[in-house]
């Protein structure tokens, strides 16, 4: 089927056919090789109660939408769009779904009507391989002030999300702030911008909450820094096996101090395998992020996550030790936080600071032979820690028999004594244990406390404790009221051999 309305004849010069869908509220298309465009012929469409317009896999479809008079003047390509529509375009649609669509090379041709999209939320476009730009003019983008989410992922092409061509606001005395509120852009192997395009001041993301970027290995950059200015509103942002070099730029001719303060909101930053990340804005910007309570910052190469003060007072702007300055200062950051992710830098750096709030403590990255777990570390300034993750490292043992659980005054605030391991850590809810390929013991049966409820073991193949249920069970630690549910013991046969 090329056609889903057929007209049997087209005389030379007849004017085109308006053709209203009153009641249609869900327009689904959906395997259709040979659809070419919904109608034939000359004809302009109109959808006043349309909410939902999701199309997939339609290999013959090379555009979605065009304005009808453009259209039918000859004024464009030959590329028929599977839509021709004028005046109001689509005054009710809300979500906008297009997957699958192996040919096609543009969303629109044509900037749409002012009036268009006006209540759409949603756009999600996923699987189009010959796709190079979702939004390629700035007048396009004015259209979807009021789109509050974006999804797009798996597109092969596609090297940028908003280009915005030169448009001189400051003739327009305008701003325009849009009420985008989550991002997400996966699986983007040749994206090279997510904001490109855009001259000073005039457009404003402070609505936006969640950003996610992963697997775009071509992106250099996340924002410019006018844009990351504008989001005051952004509260969590996960970037994740990115070519990212360095989070904010600055726009040529744009000049902006290091003192100032991006994304004031933040609660929540993951930045995980980022082996080209070398900073976070302009080699030399210390954040402090007072209400940040979870940060997650793992093989992040050629940056060090945190620095001391006196790092922050005398060595800015270069580098030190091979490093660029650290983008978080301890003595900010630490107190708020409640998640956090340490690799083995980190916990050499973090040596004497209290954990007062942090609940959840993943660390490891441990990767040389015969190195020693840091029990010494955890035993201190982790009073109301509920869940421990050691990770992906060597260790044969996990808090040793000789762990001592004392140490040395220090000016930050907490216990000075401890007693036996693990015993100082009295709020300790879930343990898990994974890709600790070395593994034999975990640690000394008597040590293990009864206020912890689970414990998980995953893909540690040296362990021995773990070797059987029947073992496990058999330990005095553990008669009632621990075990007796199974369910809170989660074990991976992958980890003992015997």
């Amino acid at each position: 089927m090329e056609y889903i309305v057929a007209r049997e004849e087209e005389k030379h010069g007849e004017a085109a056919d308006i053709i209203v869908i009153p009641q249609i509220v869900t327009l689904y298309l959906h395997n259709m090789p040979k659809l070419r465009s919904f109608c034939q012929g000359k004809y302009i469409l109109e959808w006043p109660s349309l909410k939902e317009f999701i199309v997939e896999d339609c290999k013959a479809v090379e555009v979605i939408l065009g304005n009808a008079s453009r259209t039918l003047e000859g004024s464009v390509s030959m590329q028929r769009p599977l839509l021709l529509v004028e005046k109001v375009e689509f005054p009710n649609m809300e979500l906008m779904k297009i997957l699958r669509m192996d040919n096609m090379e543009k969303i629109w041709l044509d900037d749409p009507a002012s009036n268009a999209f006006s209540k759409l939320k949603t756009l999600e476009v996923q699987y189009c391989d010959k796709l190079s730009s979702i939004f390629s003019s700035y007048t396009m983008l004015t259209r979807f002030q009021n789109l509050e989410k974006i999804v797009v992922t798996n597109c092969e092409s596609l090297e940028v999300v908003f280009h915005i061509q030169e448009f001189n606001f400051s003739e327009a005395h305008s701003t325009s702030t849009f009420l985008l509120r989550e991002l997400v852009l996966m699986w983007l192997p040749k994206m090279k911008h997510v904001w490109s395009g855009f001259c000073q001041g005039g457009l404003s993301f402070r609505s936006l909450r969640y950003m996610q970027v992963i697997e775009c290995g071509s992106l250099k950059n996340l924002f410019l820094s006018l844009v990351a200015k504008s989001m005051t509103g952004l509260e969590e942002l996960v970037v994740q096996s990115c070519g990212v070099e360095q989070i904010i730029i600055e726009e040529d001719g744009v000049g902006m101090s290091t003192s100032n303060l991006f994304f004031p909101g933040l609660t929540n930053l993951t930045l995980l395998e980022l082996p080209e990340l070398r900073s976070f804005y302009e080699n030399s910007h210390t954040s402090t992020w007072p209400h940040l309570k979870e940060l997650r910052v793992r093989h992040c190469g050629k940056m060090r996550s945190f620095s001391s003060a006196c790092e922050i007072q005398s060595c800015q702007g270069t580098t030190m030790n091979g490093y660029q300055p650290a983008i978080f200062s301890p003595e900010k950051v630490i107190p708020h936080l409640e998640e956090l992710t340490l690799v083995r830098e980190d916990i050499e750096m973090l040596q004497h600071y209290f954990f007062g709030n942090l609940k959840d403590l993943a660390l490891g990255w441990y990767h040389d032979e015969n190195v020693a777990f840091p029990s010494n570390f955890l035993l201190h300034g982790f009073p109301n820690l509920e869940l421990l993750s050691v990770i992906c490292s060597s260790f044969e043992e996990v808090f040793p028999e000789d762990a001592s659980g004392h140490r040395e005054s220090t000016p930050c605030e907490g216990p000075t004594n401890v007693e036996k391991p693990l015993k100082a850590l009295g709020n300790l809810k879930q343990l898990e244990l994974l890709n600790l390929w070395n593994l034999k013991q975990f640690v000394n049966r008597a040590s293990i406390p009864d206020f912890i409820r689970e414990i998980k073991a995953v893909r540690s193949k040296g362990l021995r404790w773990f070797s059987s249920y029947g073992d496990l069970l058999s330990s005095d630690k553990f008669d009632a009221p621990y075990l007796a549910n199974p369910k809170k013991l989660r074990y991976d046969g992958r980890c003992g051999n015997g």
